[in-house]
């Protein structure tokens, strides 16, 4: 524990980044989803909130789970609130006083903000040039569109992303979770933690520049080399893949199940198990891309056969062969299946009798997440830092 925080009569959290203090002005989902990892991790991550509103997502209902805003539990359990107002000089001066031994510093205010504010990399390095500060944005903090705003369903539209997802009729829909957020913050998580490393080998702070649009070519990183290779963009082709099959759902007596032959070696397994010794014999699906390119005789020839089969039967036969298959399941089926309590999947939220948080989905033989504490009441622990 650093001796600030035991001045200020701050329990540092325990985990492998112990030690490790976050000042987050970020808001919404991507920022915080990138201190909610380091916080499971065990930095103190500290919210800097606009009194008498805060973070945006706090409102952001329905649902609700608890009483409390289900998209801000997520992403901000295990961090500490303070209020403050950055455009008064005495709120200022508190952050800058927090900067002073804060390692990270995260923000994502349009661009141009925070140089109003007085909070940009430039101002707060001459404070701490140690820093680490991560900037998120839609578009990047340079350049033609960087003054564009950007929310996960535009940004979902804008790069492509949202194209392929959808009905082989050709209807475009978005992927149900906050996809172009999530995996904005998960890059910016891992942005950090190399940041911090590089900062432990040369004592050298730097800044992070991490943009939504950026990100989701990490996402999409095969499919835009499948751009490269064929010179057509990808469709949506509702629950198939379109270079694997049969790699979809299928159907069953009594609905959907969702079959998984990535190779040859699950194709011959599959046809050996359900005894469809002609579709094996049939030059049309010897390989894969055979099986591609004949993609509708060969689900119309599987469903003819699986429509005779409940889910479970098929699922029974199939796990016997090692062929990868599922039925679709909803979520509350899943998180009611005896094996989400196997693994643990939910965890107990401290403090609060018969609420649950989703555990963190790392497990660590030597540094484990300790504990899941509820996302911090708005400047619930400003007088704690105000002592500092």
């Amino acid at each position: 524990m650093t001796a600030a925080a035991q001045s200020a009569g701050v329990a540092q959290p325990a985990g492998a980044l112990a030690g490790v203090r976050v000042l987050e002005l970020a808001r919404t989902l991507a920022g915080p989803f990138a201190g909610h990892v380091l916080a499971d991790l065990g930095a103190d991550v500290l919210k800097v909130e606009q009194p008498g509103s805060g973070d945006e997502s706090r409102r952001f209902t329905p649902p609700t789970y608890a009483g409390d805003s289900c998209y801000f539990q997520a992403v901000n359990r295990n961090k500490r609130s303070i209020a403050l107002d950055l455009t008064d000089p005495d709120d200022r001066a508190t952050l800058y006083r927090l900067v002073e031994d804060a390692d990270i510093v995260t923000e994502s205010f349009r661009t141009g903000v925070t140089q109003r504010l007085g909070v940009d990399y430039e101002t707060l390095r001459q404070i701490n040039p140690r820093l680490i500060y991560l900037s998120v944005s839609g578009y990047g903090r340079e350049g033609s569109r960087a003054t564009w705003p950007a929310y996960d369903i535009v940004m979902q539209a804008e790069t492509g992303l949202m194209s392929m997802t959808g009905t082989e009729a050709g209807e475009v829909v978005k992927i149900g979770p906050s996809i172009a957020d999530i995996s904005t913050g998960m890059y910016s998580s891992i942005g950090l933690l190399t940041a911090l490393y590089h900062r432990e080998r040369t004592g050298e702070g730097q800044y992070l520049d991490v943009a939504m649009f950026d990100a989701q070519f990490g996402v999409m990183n095969n499919w835009a080399l499948s751009v490269l290779g064929t010179g057509e963009a990808p469709r949506p082709m509702g629950v198939g893949n379109p270079a694997l099959a049969p790699y979809q759902t299928i159907a069953t007596a009594d609905g959907d199940y969702m079959l998984g032959c990535g190779n040859d070696g699950h194709w011959r397994r599959f046809c050996e198990a359900m005894g469809f010794e002609d579709l094996l014999a049939d030059a049309r699906f010897t390989t894969n891309d055979d099986r591609v390119a004949h993609r509708a005789p060969l689900i119309a020839a599987v469903e003819d056969r699986t429509r005779g089969l409940t889910r479970a039967q098929l699922d029974a036969v199939l796990k016997d062969a090692g062929v990868p298959g599922s039925p679709v399941n909803d979520l509350q089926q899943v998180l009611e299946d005896p094996f989400a309590a196997e693994r643990g999947i939910l965890q107990p939220l401290t403090g609060r009798e018969g609420v649950s948080a989703v555990k963190f989905p790392v497990t660590f033989a030597g540094t484990p997440v300790m504990e899941y504490r509820p996302a911090p009441d708005l400047g619930a622990d400003e007088a704690q830092w105000q002592e500092r």
